[in-house]
């Protein structure tokens, strides 16, 4: 995600990052493996209305100075 900084001294629009695995090492295991398969899927008559719509609410509380991150996400680690 990319934009504009929105608040002077920030030099980007981007409250998270995060990184998982290492791209390199799987790049290396596909490239030794005996075989890599890969599959097309079309699934027909589906509607793709997500349960969980890309959405979240920031809190920002200026006496902590902490930002509470409210997401539509199950993931636990977020």
């Amino acid at each position: 995600m990319k934009g504009d900084a929105i608040h002077d001294g920030i030099d980007k629009n981007l409250c998270f990052d995060w990184l998982l695995g290492d791209r390199q090492k799987v790049k290396e295991a596909f490239e030794k493996a005996d075989k890599v398969i890969s599959i097309d899927i079309i699934n027909n008559r589906l509607v793709p209305n997500a349960m969980e719509p890309r959405a979240c609410v920031a809190d920002y509380n200026s006496g902590s100075d902490e930002i509470t991150l409210y997401t539509t996400s199950q993931n636990p680690h977020l």
